[in-house]
């Protein structure tokens, strides 16, 4: 049992183990559930002294885009010398466990906007669209904060409220969200920055 990430390439050593009473050669087959995407390789003969060890790299690539989940390759050595029918033949099933891949663009359409200084008798809001696409591997939940820079300085009161507070999104989907700027009353004429979060619950580090 191993666990993975999409994307990276895994070798296992096997152990063909000769028991019988002479020489032999060994077929080797594989199957399995993993996906067609994968490139799985092996030998797929070897000769075999009596009583001796050999020992064969198995190498397997997993797809980038392999959804999480629990696979298996089972290969199966047969004995090629053995007169009977069915031959002598054993089993071996490597179990490997994609995890998750956490990932995620996001963009805005327009970053920069003016409002009217005049008359500043209420506070005033501005709203901002944003996209957030998942583009993991797996269904994600995204969250989103947001900070303000620290110059110029500014008047408190200010406040940024998403809608939705937070979103649900399969693979390669991709939503629209809404971030709200309440700016205070009677702020000073200038340029301010926000800077806008985008967290995926599943990894806090991407984002």
């Amino acid at each position: 049992f191993l666990s993975v990430l999409p994307g990276e390439t895994v070798t296992f050593d096997i152990d063909f183990e000769n028991t019988g009473t002479g020489d032999d050669h060994i077929d080797i087959s594989r199957e399995g559930d993993y996906p067609a995407d994968w490139t799985v390789s092996i030998a797929s003969q070897l000769a075999i002294l009596h009583e001796q060890t050999v020992t064969k790299k198995l190498t397997v690539s997993i797809d980038e885009d392999t959804s999480p989940g629990e696979y298996h390759i089972e290969l199966t050595g047969i004995s090629s010398d053995d007169p009977k029918i069915p031959p002598f033949e054993r089993d071996v099933t490597i179990t490997i466990n994609v995890e998750q891949m956490y990932n995620l663009t996001a963009s805005i359409g327009t970053d920069t906007t003016s409002i009217d200084p005049f008359p500043q008798t209420a506070s005033r809001k501005v709203t901002f669209k944003f996209s957030v696409n998942n583009t993991g591997t797996g269904a994600d939940k995204f969250k989103f904060t947001a900070a303000f820079d620290a110059t110029p300085v500014r008047k408190t009161g200010w406040s940024v409220a998403f809608s939705p507070a937070t979103i649900d999104l399969g693979v390669n989907e991709e939503d629209m969200i809404d971030a709200t700027v309440q700016v205070p009353y009677k702020e000073n004429i200038d340029t301010y920055g926000i800077s806008i979060k985008v967290e995926s619950e599943g990894d806090t580090s991407v984002f």
